[in-house]
């Protein structure tokens, strides 16, 4: 499966799988950056595994519909998302595109979240 693919299947269950979100950890490379729907900019391995650990927790409940676009080593996904916050229970829906780099091993470099508004 694509990286970029299995990032987003692997998305889905997350929050409730620790499995999945262990697998989803390991599609990232050791000194890879990610930057959040925020601007927010974690690097490296210990940063970006807690920022997904916090995201996963905060969201019980996520679907994703996505297309994805490969030229080379670079990755646009087009997603949209409908998800369920777990203090609030408040239902979300957004759309965005992630841009992605990989490395030689399909490994994400580099990864840049934009919602639209």
């Amino acid at each position: 499966m694509e990286t970029l693919t299995e990032y987003f299947t692997l998305s889905d269950t997350a929050c409730h799988d620790q499995a999945s979100l262990q697998k989803l950890l390991t599609l990232f490379a050791d000194e890879a950056i990610v930057t959040d729907n925020r601007g927010y900019v974690y690097r490296g391995r210990e940063q970006v595994d807690q920022f997904f650990k916090n995201f996963f927790t905060e969201n019980i409940k996520l679907k994703h519909i996505f297309e994805v676009y490969k030229q080379d080593n670079r990755v646009e996904v087009n997603w949209g998302v409908v998800g369920q916050k777990e203090k609030s229970r408040k239902i979300f829906a957004l759309t965005g595109t992630d841009l992605a780099t990989l490395d030689d091993r399909g490994k994400i470099i580099n990864l840049r979240v934009t919602t639209n508004h």
